[in-house]
This record gives structure tokens, sequence and C-alpha cells, in this order.
């Protein structure tokens, strides 16, 4: 509701009927889409893997973007263990400490 009152206050007199129907028409579609997913997929299939779906398209969206940009670096791993190697210590000895203190107990 917000956002097609956000929309049609800066739209003007220029079609606010079809606007306004649009915004909203946009969210029952949404919500039906959502709903046939849901009806689709077992709940093993959501808890084991859904996270790793909505995960893999915002990473494959940031690389897009990181290529646009000429922004990517040609062997990332090697880059970040070489500049930031106290970072990546730090993190190692935290993941670590956590390990021995999951399995240990």
């Amino acid at each position: 509701m917000g956002a097609t009152i956000f929309a049609l206050e800066h739209l003007g007199n220029k079609k606010p009927g079809f606007l306004g129907g649009a915004i909203l028409g946009s969210c029952l579609l949404g919500s039906l889409i959502a709903s046939l997913v849901v009806s689709l997929l077992t709940i093993d299939f959501l808890l084991g893997w859904s996270w790793r779906i909505a995960f893999l398209l915002g990473l494959s969206s940031i690389f897009k973007e990181l290529k646009k940009q000429q922004q990517l670096v040609p062997a990332p791993f090697k880059t970040a263990i070489l500049t930031h190697w106290r970072s990546c210590l730090f993190v190692f000895a935290i993941a670590s400490f956590d390990g021995a203190l999951t399995y240990t107990y």
C-alpha cells in the first residue's frame, strides 16, 4: 500500500489507475507464484536446498556486476590471502576454535 501511494504521489496525472493496478496486481501475481512454488516443492527440499538457490542467484548477479565494472580479480582466493593475510588467519583461528568446541562437547 505504501509503495502505491508513493508512486502515485510522484506520478502526477499520468494514468494513476493503471499504475496503482499494476503495483497491486504484481503483488497478487507474486503471491500466486509463491503459493505455486511452495505447493510443488516438498518440505525436505525447501529446508535442504532453498537457501542454496537464493544464494546462487544472488552470487551470479554480483559476479555479473563486477564483470561489467571490470573489477574481477584473476585469482581472488590468492589475492585475498596475500593482501589480507591477518584477517584470513583470524577467521581461520576463530573457525578452528568453534569447530574444536562443537566436536568436543
